[in-house]
């Protein structure tokens, strides 16, 4: 069971489920919590803080990325090729932007960021 669930789909599509409707409600929104492993109590939940990153996120007023320039090469090489081995080292370069809370679009900064490459067709068959 989940009490929060978000995702975005291979089409940019987002959807969010949230399995209770009291999450919403002005009682959780405003009630004290107390941390259960330092006894730290705060005077606010941060439910209110949750919810508004959370639809920010799946309306898309936050977390949207665009691709600016993509280039791929051969390792010693500067031009990109039509098709390459499996056993080719390639280096490939993205610049990628996201949109500011202004609605500017600004360089992506990331200490990491995955990659997915799907062979098309892998085999060449002659």
């Amino acid at each position: 069971t989940q009490l929060i669930t978000a995702l975005q789909a291979r089409n940019d599509a987002r959807v969010t489920f949230i399995g209770s409707l009291e999450f919403f409600s002005d009682e959780l929104f405003s009630s004290s919590v107390t941390n259960s492993v330092t006894g730290k109590k705060s005077a606010q939940s941060g439910n209110a803080e949750m919810a508004e990153h959370l639809t920010k996120w799946t309306f898309k007023e936050t977390g949207v990325l665009r691709v600016r320039n993509v280039s791929h090469h051969k390792v010693g090489e500067t031009h990109p090729r039509g098709e390459y081995t499996i056993t080719d080292d390639i280096v490939y370069t993205i610049d990628i932007e996201t949109k500011n809370a202004k609605g500017a679009w600004q360089d992506f900064s990331a200490k990491d960021v995955q990659v997915e490459l799907i062979r098309i067709d892998p085999f060449i068959r002659k």
